[in-house]
């Protein structure tokens, strides 16, 4: 594994859970227990896309970083975009919930998969575009 796209994957974790730590504070929520669950749930969230490209980028045969991460948008391009869709759809139900709880976990998830998705495919692939191995 190369220390750049290592560094790369974590950045670009690091921004999606600081980014939606953020989408909290400006709704003014204050850290309780479903908060805190909420971040677990996102940090897990916001691995998923980043890895799926990262390890693609590094199986790919080819050698140029331009061409690796074309190959890997074009292999997994269309599985992140699909689970995010139906994960996007799951959690637009949970507005409708009377518990605030699901309520929270709504804003969460639909938050999180928005930003994971815009992070891993805009920021990590234009990462692994300049720097990547």
């Amino acid at each position: 594994m190369n220390i750049v796209m290592a560094l790369a994957s974590v950045l670009s974790v690091a921004f999606i859970v600081t980014t939606v730590v953020t989408v909290m504070v400006l709704m003014g929520w204050e850290l309780g227990i479903a908060e805190s669950v909420g971040i677990v749930i996102l940090i897990g969230f916001s691995v998923d896309y980043v890895i799926h490209l990262s390890t693609h980028y590094i199986k790919s045969s080819n050698s140029q970083r331009g061409d690796r991460m074309r190959d890997s948008y074009a292999e997994m391009g269309g599985t992140i975009t699909g689970g995010s869709i139906t994960t996007l759809g799951s959690g637009v139900f949970l507005f409708f919930a009377k518990v605030s709880l699901f309520a929270k976990f709504a804003v969460l998830i639909t938050s999180t998969i928005c930003i994971a998705f815009l992070y891993s495919m805009f920021f990590f692939g234009s990462m692994m575009h300049l720097f990547g191995p």
